[in-house]
């Protein structure tokens, strides 16, 4: 898989970490996205120096999407993992259907 590139989203930490962890080891450079956790991020781009790179990227605000997209800009995307993503404790019945 020389010369591919995939995103992964959410990639600092869990699922996201091994996804990433998995393509890098696969030969893939991999461009991943982090909220709230550099120094996950950090940690694995420092595992793969020349094939990890991370950005912080608060999903939740387009300016935040819009940055992330324009880091891309100049690569042709193989792959995509959309992994991001928020737990939200609530009881079931605050919500309204």
């Amino acid at each position: 898989m020389a010369n591919k590139v995939a995103v992964v989203t959410g990639v600092s930490k869990g699922i996201g970490a091994a996804i990433a962890v998995r393509l890098l080891e696969d030969g893939y450079e991999v461009h991943g996205s982090f909220n709230t956790d550099p120094d996950g991020a950090e940690s694995l781009r420092a595992r793969y120096p020349k094939q990890a790179h991370m950005y912080q990227a608060d999903f939740s605000q387009r300016a935040g999407s819009l940055s992330f997209c324009e880091r891309l800009a100049d690569f042709k995307v193989d792959a995509v993992v959309n992994n991001a993503g928020v737990v939200m404790f609530e009881d079931f019945d605050a919500f309204d259907f």
